[in-house]
């Protein structure tokens, strides 16, 4: 009988020649699907031996858990392939997701080390835990009631925010097991944010909080809730937003008095707000914050200017009567935060507002 490190050299081999056998098929997916199908077989039979998890580790480092059967591995591979234009993809990575090995590739002039950082960010890996989650596009039975399959991502830009990766776009390559038909799978990944309805009440009259700045994006000023992207996978939504509504209107607040709107949504929806979910992956948490405030502080907040200057945030307040919020802004989120805020109270399901805010800033 054949030592267990000597049967761990030979499946290694054999392990990383099925790998190139799916990574380099060209043409039909006839030949990857049994490729990817022999290497499942071979998988089950290495399954019962009890290093397994050691085998996996000594073709990459593990990275931490991204949802019930997503534990990502780096396994490094070193083949290339050639996109649906003919342009030859870069990058010998492949990621462990939902138990098949997934190759990651990157367009030509994103390197190895920019494949890895996107990996590794925690915008992937959100990515991947609602791939893979109870109403994920891999689960079996999900949302849709079908059976999709990941067969290759490919990296085709990475932003960073100084030291950490900022934005990720990638295209990933999803397969309708049933009609064979693929998915739209262009990602613009930028992870979650958050944002807050701001209501102060002054002599009998209720007023929200708006912050109008530069979106180069649409070309425009816009009027927007004050808002933010998380800045990292600690899921800190809360402090988070109680974080940008000091920065963009210079009002502290605690984070007991705020409330997650977005909560109150039923549980399959997954409790987030997904304003661009054909092109984009980002999941918005929507607070509340209520206030009462005199006429003095309405006033001095209308027109200040606010936010960090050197992360390009040139924001000015405008203070407008929450009766007309409807109809000032074009922000997708204050629109979705006034239906939750405006339901919520029909149904009775908002604390008692608190004590107003800290002022002293201002």
């Amino acid at each position: 009988m054949l030592s267990t490190g000597v049967y761990s050299r030979g499946f290694s081999r054999l392990f990383a020649s099925y790998l190139k056998q799916i990574n380099t098929s060209r043409g039909s997916q006839a030949p990857k699907y049994r490729a990817s199908t022999s290497l499942k077989e071979v998988l089950g039979i290495y399954g019962n031996l009890r290093n397994r998890e050691a085998f996996l580790l000594s073709l990459g480092r593990p990275q931490r858990h991204c949802g019930q059967g997503a534990r990502i591995y780096h396994l490094r591979t070193s083949c290339s392939m050639a996109s649906e234009d003919g342009q030859t993809l870069v990058g010998g990575l492949s990621v462990n997701i939902g138990g098949s090995a997934i190759p990651v590739k990157g367009n030509p002039g994103v390197s190895e080390s920019q494949i890895s950082q996107a990996i590794d960010s925690h915008i992937f890996k959100q990515w991947v835990k609602y791939m893979t989650s109870h109403n994920g596009i891999l689960s079996l039975g999900g949302g849709g009631g079908g059976r999709c399959s990941l067969r290759q991502v490919t990296i085709q830009s990475v932003d960073m925010f100084g030291s950490r990766v900022g934005f990720v776009k990638f295209k990933a390559e999803v397969v309708d097991e049933k009609s064979g038909a693929k998915l739209p799978g262009i990602v613009f990944g930028r992870g979650g944010a958050v944002g807050i309805l701001m209501l102060l009440e002054c002599e009998g009259e209720k007023y929200a909080v708006l912050t109008e700045q530069a979106r180069v994006p649409v070309g425009r000023m816009l009027m927007e809730l004050p808002a933010g992207m998380l800045d990292s996978d600690d899921g800190d939504f809360v402090g988070t937003a109680a974080r940008e509504i000091e920065e963009e209107t210079g009002i502290q607040v605690k984070t007991s008095d705020l409330v997650d709107l977005t909560a109150l949504l039923d549980e399959s929806t997954g409790r987030k707000m997904f304003p661009s979910p054909g092109g984009s992956d980002e999941d918005i948490t929507l607070f509340l914050y209520r206030g009462y405030v005199d006429k003095k502080v309405v006033e001095s907040l209308h027109g200040q200017e606010t936010g960090l200057r050197d992360h390009g945030e040139l924001i000015k307040v405008h203070v407008v009567p929450y009766s007309s919020l409807w109809r000032a802004t074009a922000d997708s989120k204050a629109l979705a935060a006034i239906a939750l805020y405006e339901m919520a109270l029909r149904e009775g399901l908002l604390p008692p507002a608190p004590n107003g805010p800290e002022l002293s800033g201002l």
